[in-house]
């Protein structure tokens, strides 16, 4: 069914003169548009607000309810204080889907750098929640309890992205048991990039029901207070440019294995980003990982690391599951593991921006393997890559 949309910028006039059934509607830098007059469009399911001055007005009382809109996108400016937050959501008492982001203009250049401290309400009905670019956005606890991580919430998906001060100000117990966790246990997929204000695990320490957590850009973020029970639904896993490791957190569960996580526990992990090659080929952690592990992406590699030391290449060899391979931005490395050919699983490797490779394994690569990329152009890869090829007719080879 098609979707009725309409877009309102600054030279529209305003009120039109016929209503017509909108579903899908994006206002920009309108100042003319208030909240009161969107309500009589009744089929309205999606909303799009950007840096409309005035668009809600100082007091809301409650006597405006959206009740039919599913989706918001908002700019940080609406959000004035923190008892904003609040009223603005509760005139949308059935949205599942909140977007807030600090683009200050059009051009997605410019952010809002203004210092705005917000509060999540709570919500039975808000399942997808971003806030992406919002600089001077700050998260507080609701006084007296309560907010969005009760457990009456529905939340799904929360993505930080590119925002650097959002738990600055969030309370920090001594110890994992003091620990205020500023998100609801319903969480399942968690998002966070470029975000130095967040400084413990243990503000996820109850997100056991995760099945997928990227945390890229986090330099001050530390495994205190890290709960190994977060590992036991997680199904993808990347670490990225942290102070934390992917190694340090998998070597937690390892070492807890017994102790805390559930008995005859078998790890759901299928994929794994991470940029600590020589911190996660260690036994006990492939080990770990053996039984679903298909897809290992190493990127951003540390520029110490040129080769694979004989353990690392034992500890490889452990993860039976694996089919796909990938070797991204890896600057020092200049050989890959020699042991790949034993990898009976592997169906994809993949080699970009790792210059300093020269050769391929001695031994070749495994016979299962049906699709090869490497961007590396050395007339002696490329040698031994047509040698692979005439072994191996199946084996698709791209740049």
């Amino acid at each position: 069914m098609e979707r009725s949309c309409l877009l309102v910028g600054m030279a529209v006039l305003w009120p039109p003169t016929i209503w017509i059934k909108v579903e899908d509607m994006a206002i920009a830098d309108a100042s003319r548009i208030s909240f009161t007059d969107i309500k009589k469009l009744k089929p309205l399911t999606k909303v799009t607000v950007r840096r409309c001055d005035g668009f809600f007005p100082e007091e809301l009382d409650g006597s405006i309810v959206l009740h039919s809109v599913k989706s918001l996108i908002l700019d940080v400016s609406h959000l004035t204080n923190k008892s904003s937050s609040s009223k603005v959501l509760n005139c949308f008492p059935t949205l599942s889907v909140l977007e807030v982001d600090g683009y200050l203009s059009v051009d997605f250049r410019l952010c809002d750098y203004e210092e705005r401290v917000m509060q999540l309400p709570s919500s039975s009905s808000l399942q997808e929640l971003a806030f992406k670019h919002c600089k001077g956005l700050v998260l507080v606890p609701v006084e007296n309890g309560g907010g969005i991580q009760e457990d009456k919430s529905l939340l799904q998906s929360l993505t930080i992205f590119n925002c650097g001060r959002f738990f600055c100000r969030w309370p920090m117990g001594k110890g994992e048991s003091e620990t205020i966790c500023p998100f609801p246990a319903s969480l399942r997929e968690l998002y966070v990039y470029q975000e130095p204000s967040i400084k413990s695990m243990a503000l996820l320490s109850n997100l056991t029901s995760l099945t997928r957590l990227r945390i890229h850009g986090c330099s001050n973020l530390t495994v205190a207070g890290f709960n190994p029970l977060i590992a036991v639904n997680l199904i993808e896993l990347q670490v990225y440019h942290c102070n934390t490791s992917a190694a340090d957190l998998l070597s937690e569960v390892a070492s807890q294995r017994a102790k805390l996580l559930p008995a005859g526990y078998i790890s759901r992990l299928e994929k794994l980003g991470v940029d600590d090659m020589c911190g996660l080929l260690v036994a006990p952690i492939c080990n770990l990982l053996a039984p679903a592990l298909h897809t290992l992406e190493f990127q951003f590699g540390d520029e110490r690391t040129e080769s694979f030391t004989e353990e690392q290449e034992k500890a490889l060899q452990l993860l039976t599951s694996l089919q796909n391979l990938t070797f991204s931005d890896c600057k020092g490395l200049q050989s890959l593991p020699q042991g790949l050919h034993r990898l009976s699983s592997l169906k994809e490797l993949c080699v970009r921006g790792c210059p300093n490779i020269r050769s391929m394994p001695k031994e070749g690569l495994p016979v299962s393997l049906r699709k090869l990329r490497m961007d590396c152009h050395s007339a002696e890869i490329e040698e031994q890559i047509e040698k692979i090829k005439r072994t191996n007719p199946n084996l698709s080879v791209k740049g």
